[in-house]
């Protein structure tokens, strides 16, 4: 979680965007004008069918959005329209990542949200029952039953305005026209590609880093992030990683991901963080070793502390919680070895620690007790 938001300065020539984008440059540029084909599939508002229930297509809104099965096929979709003429399908994850999770925040909030929490909100209810008109009005029951569908459907019309966002955003940035560097924020092209699949989510485990980030420097005095090696390797950046991946599944449960599905999404985000920026490959140094058994740490934290309270409501460690427990626990009782031995707590591989939503063990673990001065 290395150079997580920084003030974020950029410029970008609106003269050129106004034109379409126009400005030559050593590239060809993804092209953001829809096709006579795309503008008669928006036609004009309508009911449909989504994954059982009827909901309504805006208009402008293209019927294909609601036809793919993941939104991996939405992203996918939108790499071949844009990208496809372009250098590389990756262009949409070059974006720095201040600027690409800012815009993102912009379109999320449009849009109802926190729909793992009722009571809900009276505007979200009254967007809901238009969205959904099958559904009882002011019926949180309902919502609750069929909650993935709603957060799904919101994925989709999200995706709908931040993908073509991002052709704009991928255009000005090519050629250098966004004066700021590619790595400033927080999150690599890959953790930006598991985002463009899960948008909602992906803004969420982008803020919980954030989260981890001032939690740790707050109960462990140092930032536990940089560029230095030392930072990373002890146990206030343990907590870090814990933190960050319970803050992550709390946040999305909160938002109306099932939990499992919660667990599986923040194990994506994490196994993408802990590669390579620039190849497609699991990084695999003790400090990796490390990261990848606390962030699995803080992912079996949640699956240990998410139930059943009273009167049959949902009990969810808060973020007291969070920095409490973890804390603690990485201050006072946390385990002190090589990479491989932090492994061998575990499954004892690198690879499938990486592909676990969660773990059997609880307990976190760092190469060094302090950091070295």
């Amino acid at each position: 979680m290395k150079n997580l938001l920084r003030v974020v300065r950029f410029t970008t020539r609106v003269a050129a965007i106004a034109a379409g984008l126009s400005l030559a440059s050593c590239q060809k540029e993804p092209s953001v004008t829809p096709s006579s084909e795309d503008l008669l599939s928006t036609q004009q508002e309508s009911i449909i069918t989504f994954q059982g229930l009827k909901v309504r297509k805006p208009s402008g809104v293209p019927r294909e959005m609601f036809d793919f099965a993941t939104g991996k096929d939405v992203r996918e979709f939108f790499d071949r329209k844009y990208y496809a003429n372009s250098n590389g399908r990756l262009s949409a994850n070059k974006i720095p990542a201040g600027i690409f999770y800012a815009t993102l925040e912009k379109i999320v909030n449009k849009y109802p949200s926190e729909l793992g929490m009722p009571p809900y909100k009276k505007e979200d209810l009254k967007q809901i029952h238009k969205d959904f008109p099958d559904l009882k009005k002011d019926n949180e029951e309902e919502i609750q039953k069929n909650v993935a569908i709603i957060v799904e459907y919101y994925s989709r019309l999200i995706s709908n305005e931040f993908e073509p966002a991002l052709a704009e955003l991928s255009a000005s940035n090519s050629g250098g026209r966004l004066e700021i560097p590619i790595e400033n924020g927080a999150g690599n092209q890959w953790e930006q590609a598991v985002t463009r699949d899960f948008p909602q989510a992906g803004l969420s485990v982008y803020n919980a880093a954030l989260d981890a980030r001032n939690w740790a420097t707050e109960q462990f005095g140092l930032p536990g992030y940089g560029d230095a090696g030392n930072l990373d390797n002890w146990r206030g950046n343990a907590f870090k990683h814990a933190a960050w991946n319970a803050q992550g599944v709390r946040k999305m449960v909160n938002g109306g991901y099932e939990r499992f599905r919660a667990f599986y999404i923040m194990k994506l985000f994490a196994t993408a963080h802990e590669k390579d920026p620039n190849v497609n490959v699991i990084l695999t140094a003790e400090s990796n070793m490390m990261d990848f058994h606390n962030n699995a740490q803080g992912r079996t934290y949640m699956k240990n502390n998410i139930g059943w309270g009273i009167f049959g409501l949902r009990s969810i460690p808060g973020e007291g919680n969070i920095r409490n427990d973890l804390g603690n626990a990485c201050a006072n009782a946390c385990f002190i070895g090589s990479g491989q031995s932090i492994l061998n707590l575990t499954y004892g591989n690198i690879s499938a620690i990486a592909d676990a939503d969660y773990v059997d063990y609880q307990g976190y673990a760092a190469l060094q007790y302090n950091p070295t001065p």
